[in-house]
């Protein structure tokens, strides 16, 4: 999925002139479902999980962040040299609490 937020792209003059292209960026991005298999995924691993993305600074640091608020880690180390992705992050969080 990309690293976007679809409410932003919907914010943007870009989506206002040009709405089909918004969609289909805000179609490449993290959906519910997707965010449903990655929690999946992770509570039917082992103990450890890795996550990376193509960067690594925005999308998996939002995936760790949810995981580590979630399951009690330390969650401002996630900061340090990242940046998460904060619809990332909620997405997953949603799922995580449902």
């Amino acid at each position: 999925f990309h690293d976007l937020d679809p409410d932003a792209i919907k914010r943007t003059e870009a989506a206002r002139q040009n709405p089909t292209r918004a969609q289909e960026l805000i179609d490449k991005c993290l959906n519910l479902d997707q965010a449903k298999q990655i929690v999946e995924f992770v509570n039917t691993t082992t103990p450890m999980v890795v996550v990376n993305c193509e960067a690594g600074i925005s999308r998996s640091p939002g995936v760790v962040l949810a995981l580590r608020r979630f399951y009690g880690g330390d969650a401002e180390e996630c900061f340090t040299k990242a940046h998460p992705n904060i619809y990332v992050t909620s997405m997953i969080s949603t799922v995580l609490r449902s």
